[in-house]
């Protein structure tokens, strides 16, 4: 039984080791992209740069959920090591990816003239933006096969290597971008790195699949009608979700280069940068976890499950409030330092993406529970709500408040599907609602509450800011006041964690 617990626990910390390595590689890379982009790019370029990635977010989702539910499909089969059945999924699986591949392809290339119009791109850009577009599409769809993996990965409890692959992998993309650049190729710069990191990927995935303690083959009896539909019947509900998921997080890049142009999207995504960055920082925390959450459910370990879910919630508060003060304080330094004060939105625009840390995270503990259930009951009216309320909200808010009211929606939307999940996906589990992490739930709405006090007041100094002569550049510091009331918020995120991470060693 020890020897079973500390297994168990070196997952547990191989998970979180690999997911922080790739955050901290993630994060240089991503910061460092931004002054070489500045340094080769015009804004309008930049801003084409932004516009097609968020595009790709959509055609990304075109696998119907396929990669998403690839691993609850096969945990169970892995759980029993039934090689047949491993086999069945895996090939059912493979065989759609590949097929919504070609489909990818076709839509996406078909789509140009639509994209080029939506977004009033012409001139010497419009050349550019349908190579970049076209490159982008096909690399795009080439990669649709390997959606599977990191699922199949994650059912086997070796999820750690996907995390170590995402802190060698920008480094590459990083390195290719760069040198391209310098060398005068321009936005396809972009294409080439994206080509690069594609090919070292299919070899590491190639070989992560052959080494599996049961390596999964193809077997022509998975191809069966009753097999695919259980799978989309699954997959739909989770593409569905993740396609308008995808919509909102590019929603506020699409508004702004619709009706203000494409040379305003930097300065909406730079001062994002920071936010998004620690964002993912607090997911790798939960995902650390989720492997051996997935299989106290699939066990049916119930009070096991019930103390793992509130302490990793406790957790990624504690590390998601001491992220986004952090970003709270030095944000705007960030953003000058990297980019130059042109492109940085305003403090409470800062205030609201450094909420989204605390809000987007929390809200997927508890959206989990909708998948770990298997079923995904009312997700799809859920995400039509959300995606409702997104539309509206966001141009409401970009009419009435700028920038910093579009930040705010985007920041709260998380909530309403974290609400379903709260309820319906607790029930689903098996539990009563409130049963689960409803003390996680009861912290978060009071610290985000405290939270947005003190970033209103780190707000107010935007007018008159302090500044240090750093690198020869005039840097915007925080003021005292600032941050002695951003010291309370992490002295308090310490507090949370350190009572976490005492349960966590308890159990």
């Amino acid at each position: 039984m020890v020897s079973l617990q500390r297994l168990k626990q070196s997952r547990v910390a191989r998970n979180a080791a690999a997911s922080y390595f790739a955050f901290v590689s993630t994060a240089a890379c991503g910061l460092l992209s931004i002054p070489v982009a500045v340094a080769f790019l015009g804004k309008e370029q930049i801003g084409l740069w932004a516009v097609v990635n968020s595009i790709l977010s959509y055609l990304m989702w075109m696998d119907l959920g396929i990669g998403s539910a690839t691993g609850r499909k096969m945990a169970d089969a892995i759980s029993a090591k039934d090689q047949s059945e491993i086999d069945k999924w895996w090939t059912a699986t493979r065989a759609a990816l590949m097929l919504q591949g070609i489909i990818l392809g076709i839509i996406g290339l078909a789509g140009i003239p639509l994209f080029l119009g939506l977004f009033n791109i012409g001139g010497s850009i419009r050349g550019q933006a349908v190579e970049l577009i076209a490159g982008s599409v096909l690399l795009t769809a080439l990669s649709m096969p390997l959606r599977g993996v990191p699922g199949l990965l994650t059912a086997q409890q070796r999820f750690h290597w996907i995390p170590l692959s995402q802190g060698f992998i920008p480094w590459l993309q990083l390195l290719v971008f760069f040198l391209l650049l310098r060398n005068g190729w321009g936005i396809r710069s972009y294409l080439f790195s994206m080509a690069a990191v594609q090919g070292c990927t299919w070899i590491y995935f190639l070989i992560l699949i052959r080494t599996s303690e049961q390596v999964p083959r193809w077997n022509r009896q998975g191809l069966e009608k009753s097999r695919f539909r259980s799978l989309f019947g699954f997959s739909l509900n989770i593409s569905f979700l993740a396609i308008i998921e995808a919509i909102l997080t590019s929603l506020p890049t699409l508004l702004l280069s619709r009706f203000a142009g494409l040379s305003s999207v930097p300065l909406y995504t730079f001062t994002a940068k920071a936010a998004m960055l620690v964002t993912s920082l607090v997911r790798r925390t939960y995902h650390a976890f989720y492997p051996q959450m997935l299989r106290l459910h699939v066990d049916g370990k119930k009070e096991a499950f019930r103390q793992k879910h509130d302490i990793v919630g406790r957790l990624m508060l504690a590390i998601g409030l001491a992220a986004a003060s952090a970003v709270l304080l030095f944000n705007r330094t960030i953003v000058e330092l990297l980019a130059g004060a042109d492109f940085y939105a305003g403090g409470m625009t800062t205030a609201w993406m450094a909420l989204g840390i605390l809000v987007t995270p929390l809200s997927g503990l508890f959206e989990s529970l909708v998948q770990f259930s298997g079923s995904m009951g009312k997700s799809s009216l859920v995400a039509l709500t959300k995606l409702a309320t997104g539309v509206v909200g966001a141009w409401l808010a970009y009419r009435g408040f700028g920038i910093s009211g579009v930040a705010a929606v985007f920041a709260l939307l998380p909530l309403i599907y974290a609400t379903y999940g709260y309820f319906r996906g607790a029930l689903r589990c098996g539990y009563q609602p409130g049963e689960l992490s409803a003390r996680v739930a009861r912290m978060a709405l009071m610290t985000g509450a405290l939270f947005i006090s003190v970033g209103w007041l780190a707000s107010q100094s935007d007018s008159s800011p302090t500044h240090w002569n750093v690198l020869n550049r005039q840097l915007a510091i925080p003021d005292p006041t600032t941050a002695a009331a951003v010291a309370t918020l992490i002295a308090l995120a310490s507090w949370i964690g350190w009572k976490a991470a005492k349960d966590l060693k308890a159990t």
